[in-house]
């Protein structure tokens, strides 16, 4: 069975002005199904654009990346957003929900876009809301909800569509230390489930409580290590 998904010497190098910047220098790493990984790494590590090319919003301008056994590094803006909206599940810092749409219409975003009905969407987007824990408040808006609430909703609508790998992005960045572990123990919960999970974070205890951890330096990976070795 192919990996989940596979970078083989990626590389990443943005245009500034006159200068080249090696954002990644040849990464190769391989993610199983089932993993729950944390990337870490100092800013300017190589970690954030890893985790864009892994979601399908960058490519590599070098190297190949294979999601589900395909190789996605180089299609079109439009194939690459099919793939997003089928397998890929985000959880972001800043939670990016919709202010003026409820909490399940927000977490039924992802199943809009790929065209399921009405009704199967509303199911679903519950079923999901269910499972982090606010099947009281569907019916709520982003501004009634404090922090942590707000990130459970992200965390519903990561997964309603059932993808095959949610990658979190300092998902308890804007978070106080409780809800911060609150946040962690929800994942924890999906990864018991079998899901993919991959974290990038500057929390060590974060980093520490994953079965992974994989750390950037200057655009490489300079350790990769599991809690099994």
């Amino acid at each position: 069975m192919a990996p989940v998904m596979e970078l083989k010497a990626v590389e990443r190098t943005y245009r500034m002005g006159k200068v080249n910047l090696s954002a990644l220098r040849g990464v190769s790493v391989t993610f199983e199904e089932g993993e729950m990984t944390a990337v870490v790494g100092s800013s300017g590590s190589g970690k954030s654009t890893m985790m864009h090319i892994l979601g399908c919003l960058d490519r590599p301008t070098r190297g190949e990346y294979f999601l589900d056994g395909e190789n996605v590094a180089h299609l079109e803006d439009d194939a690459l957003s099919e793939i997003r909206n089928r397998k890929i599940g985000f959880i972001f810092q800043m939670f990016n929900l919709i202010p003026h749409l409820s909490i399940a219409e927000n977490v039924e975003l992802p199943l809009f876009y790929m065209g399921t009905r009405r009704r199967r969407r509303h199911d679903l987007s519950m079923q999901a809301i269910e499972l982090v824990g606010l099947g009281q408040r569907w019916r709520h808006s982003p501004a009634e909800l404090s922090g942590g609430e707000r990130q459970r909703v992200a965390i519903a609508r990561a997964i309603v569509h059932e993808p095959r790998v949610v990658l979190a992005d300092e998902p308890t960045g804007n978070l106080d230390s409780k809800t911060g572990a609150e946040i962690i123990a929800v994942l924890h919960r999906l990864h018991d489930q079998g899901r993919t999970i991959l974290t990038v974070t500057h929390d060590n205890n974060i980093a520490s409580s994953l079965t992974r951890r994989i750390v950037m330096r200057d655009g490489l990976v300079e350790n990769d290590s599991s809690e099994s070795e």
